[in-house]
This record gives structure tokens, sequence and C-alpha cells, in this order.
């Protein structure tokens, strides 16, 4: 399924903002963790970086669907009361703004590779 990786960065989003606040603890308590840890905070804020400006492609509207849907993790239902639209509508405009966080992703997949 081609929106594997939008799905998985959306879902883990919140792990990723959490992760680096950890990282950046355990480095103030211990700087000889730096060195270990450094490279994957660096990993994390890249992939944080290239998801935020993939929201910024999006409008408002698919913005508010996608968060709440894999993000928060509402159901379908919940998203269309949450948003006033039908479930229905609310799956094409997730449709659409994956479809736009695909190409953004895309465009700096080389970014998420380790190097």
């Amino acid at each position: 399924m081609k929106n594997n990786v939008s799905i998985h960065l959306l879902k883990n989003y919140k792990f990723i903002q959490v992760r680096m606040k950890n990282i950046d603890l355990e480095i103030s308590l211990d700087e000889r963790k730096a060195e270990t840890l450094t490279p994957e905070k660096e990993q994390l804020e890249k992939t944080s970086h290239i998801l935020q400006q993939s929201f910024k492609a999006l409008t408002d509207t698919e913005y508010s669907v996608i968060y709440k849907r894999f993000v928060d993790e509402y159901c379908w239902k919940n998203v269309a009361i949450e948003t006033g639209y039908s479930i229905r509508h609310c799956q094409r405009i997730s449709n659409k703004a994956i479809e736009k966080m695909n190409t953004m992703i895309a465009a700096n997949r080389s970014k998420l590779v380790k190097t």
C-alpha cells in the first residue's frame, strides 16, 4: 500500500516528540550518553521536520482530519463528529491529505535514510 510511510510516520509522531525530549533528559543527566544518543536524536529531528513540512502542505481541514485520525487515534465516527463532515467525506479528505504528504515525504526521502 503506497500510504504506509505517511501513515506509519503519523502514527509515530507523538512517540518521536516524546523520544526526543527523553534523549535530551538522558543527556542532561549523563553527558557520556551524548555520543550514543545524538545520532538517534538527529534522525528523529529529521523525521519530525519532514512530517512538519508535510503538515504545512495540508489545508486546515486536511490537517485536522489527519491529526485526529492518525495521531490522536480517533475512530472515523469521532473524526466526523469533531469536524462536522460525514465519515466518508473525512476519509476522502484523509486520502487526499495522505497523497500530499506522500509527495512531500518522497521528495525528502533521502533525509530519512540514516547516513
